[in-house]
């Protein structure tokens, strides 16, 4: 009787099978951990793109914050600046609107006559003596009356020998006029010393 070759135990095929899914399943686990892997990968650098990219937002958003500080400063510095001129200037025109009304309270609103020069409108005679001079109005346009006395050549006080009164025209502001009149009397036509004299003043409104 032929004895036949003895068959392997099916031990040993089920033994082959799962270390074949063995080698499967390390192969298997191998590209899930490269896939694994490389996805951690990407997502660490996306991440780290973008903390760069919010990094460097933030020191553009620092660098527009300090530039608009330091605008809103200086727009500071020169609205005070400007506000200082303009207080500079209202005090100049306190001041010079203080010296107009100071001036215009020194304007006469009535003429101001002055005499500005003296003289004789020719010589003594039996009728009397005639005094003559002239008039600067310094203030306003009008007219006044100037009073004339005539003394001894010696003095100017006491009793005249003789007086009369002239009117100033009418004469506008800044302008002159002449005036004079015969200054006639007992006492002047009694006197013979010598020569006379005269004072004239003026009466204003």
């Amino acid at each position: 009787m032929i004895a036949q070759p003895p068959q392997p135990p099916p031990a040993l095929k089920v033994g082959r099978r799962s270390h074949f899914r063995f080698v499967l399943g390390a192969v298997a686990c191998a590209l899930l951990g490269v896939i694994v892997l490389g996805a951690l990968g990407f997502f660490v650098t996306d991440d780290l793109g973008q903390r760069t990219t919010v990094h460097k937002l933030g020191d553009q958003v620092t660098s527009v914050r300090g530039s608009l500080a330091s605008a809103e400063a200086d727009a500071s510095a020169q609205a005070a600046a400007e506000q200082d001129e303009i207080s500079g200037l209202q005090s100049q025109i306190t001041t010079l609107q203080s010296q107009n009304a100071s001036l215009q309270s020194q304007i006469p609103s009535q003429p101001d006559f002055v005499v500005v020069g003296t003289g004789w409108n020719g010589s003594c005679d039996l009728y009397g003596c005639y005094p003559d001079a002239t008039f600067a109005n310094h203030g306003q346009a009008g007219e006044a009356v100037a009073l004339f006395e005539v003394f001894p050549s010696d003095s100017t006080s006491g009793t005249p020998l003789a007086k009369c009164s002239a009117a100033i025209p009418l004469t506008p502001a800044n302008g002159s006029a002449d005036a004079g009149c015969t200054a006639s009397g007992t006492a002047l036509s009694e006197y013979s010393a010598g020569s006379v004299t005269f004072t004239v003043t003026v009466t204003n409104p």
